[in-house]
């Protein structure tokens, strides 16, 4: 029996035993057991294996265990396992890792788990990833995290969540990544956040772009915003826009 083993005799075990392990027995480790675990030992985990382990035994990981589970492993991992696993433990999760993310995942992480990310892992984050993150999800994410997302990344990102960034975090976008905001999007921002945007975020604006910011945002523009504006910028003021500037 599986119980018989010593922490020791579990550690001695090479990887090819270790894969000879039934899901029943992984099932049937204790805490310390998991814990003895080698580095090698939990690389050869099978998905299988690895989607056996219950929400104890995955929280019983240290973090070098957690940092070695591949993408194939991580995606095994229940939602409740994933839901579990601690600050420190989201942490170490390899980017490799977070790739292998599914959305039902990424669905159940915490706003503090979140918050525990690295910008190196947010960076890792797909559009379909980050499409599941609602506006309080985005909260936790740092101006750092946010201008480490792709171009792709920001135009996948709801209305909800665009129109909810501080104006921190929407300072941080790079200029392509304001030019592939959505008219959708851009329609999103408040007067405040077009307000607070560089004048090198508004040369990038595309006259669509301009053509659905209302006139309030128009207004509350400075005169070096508006001066900001690239020719086709330009071209996306209606006669109603015009009226306000002053």
């Amino acid at each position: 029996s599986i119980a018989a083993f010593s922490t020791g005799d579990i550690a001695a075990l090479n990887s090819s035993a270790i894969v000879g392990l039934s899901t029943a027995v992984m099932a049937a480790l204790t805490s310390d057991q998991v814990k003895a675990l080698t580095t090698s030992g939990i690389v050869g985990l099978t998905t299988k294996q690895v989607a056996a382990l219950n929400t104890v035994q995955i929280g019983s990981l240290s973090t070098t265990q957690i940092a070695a589970l591949s993408s194939g492993q991580i995606a095994a991992l229940p939602t409740a396992d994933i839901a579990a696993l601690s600050e420190d433990q989201i942490a170490a999760v390899s980017t490799a890792g977070i790739i292998g993310l599914s959305t039902d995942q990424i669905n159940v992480l915490s706003t503090d788990q979140i918050s525990a990310l690295s910008t190196a892992q947010i960076s890792t984050l797909t559009s379909k990833q980050l499409s599941v993150l609602d506006a309080s999800d985005f909260t936790a994410f740092s101006s750092a995290d946010i201008a480490a997302l792709s171009s792709d990344a920001i135009a996948a990102l709801s209305t909800a969540v665009v129109g909810s960034l501080s104006t921190e975090q929407l300072a941080s976008l790079s200029t392509a990544a304001i030019a592939a905001l959505s008219t959708d999007q851009i329609a999103a921002l408040n007067v405040a956040q077009v307000g607070s945007m560089a004048t090198e975020q508004v040369n990038a604006l595309t006259s669509k772009q301009v053509a659905v910011l209302g006139t309030a945002h128009i207004s509350a523009m400075t005169t070096n915003q508006i001066a900001a504006l690239s020719t086709l910028g330009i071209k996306g003021l209606t006669t109603g826009d015009i009226a306000v500037l002053t």
